[in-house]
């Protein structure tokens, strides 16, 4: 396979035959085409089929937060990214297929959305998507928070299940 032309999203690279995603890439559903024959590539946003109905609820409610503008709580609180937004929903998505159930969300002042689960006994975890693309991870039992650091997906999944 052979790529005509350089790809220009960013977090992309490719070499003579692969293309090369970076984490904040696929987490949203990317599918990719080629066609030997014309030695083409391209590639589109791929809804996830099968959604739980929980999970289709709370990418709902994520994308009710887009309406909101620069100072929509009355106190200066920033209008929300349509990254920040795809990127909260993309990973909606992916926990959804390892049945992983989201409690609440919510947008926040700084222009991020919160996504909270709930474990077994006082289990809890918190991720939150920034504007700049940033993902953190604060992990609770109780109200003690046992960890406030980059978003681990293994730890997160380890934590609750």
């Amino acid at each position: 396979m052979e790529v005509l032309q350089e790809p220009t999203i960013k977090g992309c690279t490719t070499d003579s035959s692969s293309i090369y995603f970076s984490d904040s890439i696929i987490e949203l559903p990317w599918k990719v085409y080629y066609s030997l024959a014309e030695s083409t590539i391209f590639g589109q946003f791929q809804e996830q089929q099968n959604l739980s109905l929980n999970a289709s609820k709370m990418i709902g409610k994520i994308q009710e937060f887009k309406k909101l503008e620069d100072g929509w709580d009355s106190y200066g609180a920033d209008a929300l990214s349509d990254r920040t937004l795809n990127n909260a929903k993309g990973f909606i998505r992916r926990t959804d297929g390892d049945n992983l159930e989201v409690y609440f969300v919510a947008p926040g002042r700084s222009g991020e959305v919160m996504i909270e689960f709930k474990g077994f006994d006082q289990k809890a975890a918190e991720v939150y998507f920034n504007p700049d693309s940033s993902k953190e991870l604060l992990l609770f039992d109780g109200d003690k928070c046992l960890y406030e650091g980059e978003l681990d997906y293994q730890k997160l999944m380890s934590f609750l299940t």
